[in-house]
């Protein structure tokens, strides 16, 4: 429900409530008072961004401190009201009087902050893009008190000044920087202004390195005691320089921080050599590790993240002791992937020395699904360990170590298995942003990572930025995505145009398909062409939804020429096939509705053909062609294959990842690389859209109106699911007894469905007992 009151002001606080009447017309008491608060337009910024009179900064892998800030208040108030507007570039925390403000970790959230150190990122379609900054708002009136207070600032690397690599120093952007300003409202009712400005004080402390990909170096012994409080010394700390500001606008944070999840003890230890311990978390987690410990001074004790018993992607923290006491240590300015920790210590260590640390984007859960086959039941539990891991800073990932990019092919093809699963949608409304900022503002071009760090990719990835505002129509029933994107969105569209050859085919340089369990034979134009295909009958739909007639019939004039050049250069009519007939050929044809109605089920038996004797029942497919292969299978009838594709527990299946060990998906089936990679993940969807049967209705977005059609097979005794929509949760679970199978369906209140039963004969069907 779109606010339509009066215009508000910056800083202006909004409460509403809300009650409703049933269908009897009785009314419900009124809810608890909600509220929001308005942030600061640009004008209202009075602070300067601030940095260090001197950064000492090395080359790639080399030493990157944290920086330290710290500024003296005097109140001679009390204080009614305070804000504080605040973010530091790349990673900050605030502290008031010792204690630190918030619960976020890893903050701000992550985006095309500013100009980069270069402009010349190899992929030459790239450029031209947009930045923006988030800002984030916290109440510390309680924080505050008459008299003397102290408000400081940790500032880390992050992402801004990313220079742990030699290979990412050209996405890098600046070195360190903050801003913050305090508004304050007095019980005399005067007010006051604290600014960041040159009047802070700087210093550099125990945090000798901070690096997203290398890890944390923290030297205890150079602590600087009580540095965030009143009674601290800062005479020998040096006056802190205003800097320039980053070239985007300050826009204030409203997608999910990260936050520390919980914390996960671990399941074995072991001392395999003198000095080294491995600790066993059980689970491969994103976060880190925190150390319990007591020893001499300037013992040196290094971590190694390991992901599972495979590489480490060089992710390493060290602790050095300051001696005397119990200390307890954590790192604040990075993240690792792992499931083992290395440990090297002088100091003899037991189990209990060390506790994993599990952080992610918060997002909500959204959806539960459980059935009578154990490893279905484990491959959701691994996705969704997965997809929380590859969440940080309001960024879906490829993989939360070794590259942490958010690949916009990756994102689409996982997005509505996310969405089923967690409350997805101010998450993507904000990756949404950084797409539009990423995009060509010339060309339309959408690179292959947003925001841009680099890597492959092809059509199939852009197409994220149709996709993802559709599916946030779909199933949030946001038109207002679709309104603020579709200027982006046509521009892609004339990108790809310009892109087709005058054969009506896209013959760009790109992936294609993505690591099916063979080299991939698949021609890159083919899957390139088919997603041209999927994305113009999209923006017709979309056209549609925006009342945009004209648009909508160009959209779809052009998706039928395309449909017929893709079937010109594709199309076997002797062996009724496309291509090669593997890898998912057939299955982009079926998938996105290239094949002509007249020979659907004649292509569908050669994909069934090929799927029965050529892979004995094995995916063949990569990261685009899985998720399409178990949703055709499932349309047409076959919902036994699918159903055996996904129950394999040999090589290239599921079950051999987990029979491996994995706890998380795996980037490839054979596991010769990343072991946390969401894409594979996008089959959950099946979980919940076949075999379940919860699915949108497009005439009725956002679950208003919901299709209920579980397809069960007889491998499967139960399936229960549910799933929280905007109108609230849905329920559905199926069970055999005998021959007879029992139904049992939840939806909310306000909401409707239409339920489609496997079901020949309406006389053998009874609701609620009655026929």
């Amino acid at each position: 429900i779109v606010y339509g009151g009066e215009k508000l002001e910056p800083q202006e606080q909004v409460f509403w409530k809300v009650r409703v009447w049933d269908r009897e017309g009785k009314q419900s008491a009124w809810s608890k008072t909600a509220k929001w608060e308005m942030g600061l337009n640009p004008s209202d910024w009075k602070a300067k961004w601030t940095g260090a009179p001197v950064q000492i900064v090395g080359d790639a892998e080399k030493m990157n401190p944290a920086i330290y800030f710290r500024k003296r208040i005097h109140l001679s108030s009390q204080v009614k009201k305070a804000r504080v507007y605040v973010c530091g570039l790349g990673y900050y925390e605030l502290y008031i009087n010792g204690k630190k403000v918030g619960d976020h970790v890893l903050s701000p959230n992550h985006t095309n902050y500013d100009r980069r150190q270069s402009t010349d990122f190899g992929e030459k379609r790239t450029g031209n893009m947009s930045s923006r900054v988030l800002y984030e708002t916290y109440d510390v009136t309680s924080c505050l008190r008459k008299g003397e207070n102290i408000a400081a600032i940790c500032l880390g690397n992050g992402w801004y000044f990313q220079n742990d690599r030699e290979e990412d120093k050209p996405y890098s952007y600046d070195k360190p920087r903050f801003i913050a300003q305090f508004e304050l409202e007095f019980m005399d009712g005067s007010r006051e202004l604290i600014l960041s400005d040159d009047s802070w004080k700087t210093s550099l402390g125990p945090i000798l390195h901070n690096g997203l990909y290398n890890g944390e170096i923290y030297d205890a012994r150079l602590e600087k005691e009580g540095w965030n409080n009143i009674d601290f010394g800062d005479d020998d700390w040096n006056k802190a320089k205003i800097v320039r500001p980053p070239k985007g606008n300050l826009v204030a944070q409203m997608s999910p921080p990260d936050r520390i999840i919980k914390t996960i003890d671990p399941v074995s230890f072991s001392n395999p050599e003198k000095g080294l311990y491995r600790y066993d978390l059980g689970q491969m987690i994103s976060g880190w590790a925190r150390l319990k410990v007591k020893g001499p001074r300037g013992t040196k004790i290094t971590f190694k993240f390991i992901e599972e018993l495979g590489p480490g992607y060089g992710q390493t923290d060290m602790y050095i002791l300051k001696g005397g006491v119990t200390e307890i240590w954590e790192p604040r300015f990075t993240w690792h992937a792992f499931r083992y920790i290395d440990v090297s210590s002088t100091i003899p260590l037991t189990i209990d020395n060390i506790v994993g640390v599990v952080v992610n984007t918060d997002v909500d859960s959204a959806g539960t699904l459980l059935c009578s086959n154990n490893l279905f039941n484990k491959i959701i539990k691994n996705y969704q360990w997965t997809q929380l891991g590859n969440m940080h800073g309001g960024i879906p990932s490829d993989c939360p170590h070794r590259e942490r990019r958010g690949y916009t092919g990756d994102g689409q093809i996982v997005a509505q298995a996310a969405i089923y699963n967690f409350n997805m949608a101010s998450f993507y409304s904000k990756w949404l942003n950084d797409i539009k900022d990423a995009q060509n503002a010339i060309t339309g071009y959408v690179p292959n990572t947003v925001p841009y760090q680099s890597g492959g990719g092809g059509t199939a990835w852009g197409s994220a930025y149709v996709i993802i505002p559709w599916y946030m129509y779909l199933y949030y029933s946001d038109i207002s995505i679709l309104e603020q994107h579709y200027p982006g969105m046509k521009k892609w569209i004339d990108w790809l145009e310009s892109q087709t050859g005058t054969d009506g085919i896209i013959d760009e340089e790109n992936l294609g398909e993505w690591v099916p369990p063979e080299p991939t034979e698949i021609p890159p134009s083919l899957v390139s062409t088919a997603y041209y295909y999927h994305n113009l009958k999209l923006m017709s739909a979309i056209a549609e939804v925006l009342n945009k007639s004209s648009d909508s019939a160009y959209y779809m004039n052009h998706a039928k020429k395309t449909k017929k050049a893709f079937n010109k250069k594709y199309f076997s009519k002797e062996r009724m096939s496309y291509s090669i007939g593997r890898q998912g050929a057939n299955v982009f044809a079926l998938g996105f509705g290239l094949v002509p109605e007249n020979l659907i089920m004649k292509v569908f038996k050669s994909l069934v053909r090929n799927i029965e004797s050529n892979t004995d029942e094995h995916f063949d497919t990569g990261m685009m062609g899985t998720p399409l292969v178990l949703d055709v299978l499932t349309r047409y009838g076959r919902m036994d294959l699918a159903y055996s594709l996904m129950n394999q527990h040999d090589y290239p299946g599921f079950g051999y990842a987990i029979n491996q060990g994995a706890t998380t998906i795996w980037e490839t089936w054979r596991g010769d690389a990343s072991h946390s990679h969401p894409m594979f993940g996008s089959v959950c969807q099946w979980f919940y859209q076949g075999l379940a049967g919860i699915n949108p209705d497009p005439e009725n977005p956002g679950f208003s109106n919901i299709i209920i059609k579980p397809q069960p097979v007889r491998n499967l005794e139960y399936v229960t699911a549910t799933h929280t929509s905007v109108y609230g949760n849905i329920k559905l679970g199926w069970e055999w007894k005998g021959n007879n199978l029992f139904l049992d369906i939840s939806i909310p209140a306000n909401s409707t469905a239409t339920v489609i039963l496997p079901a020949t004969e309406p006389e053998n069907v009874t609701i609620n007992n009655l026929t």
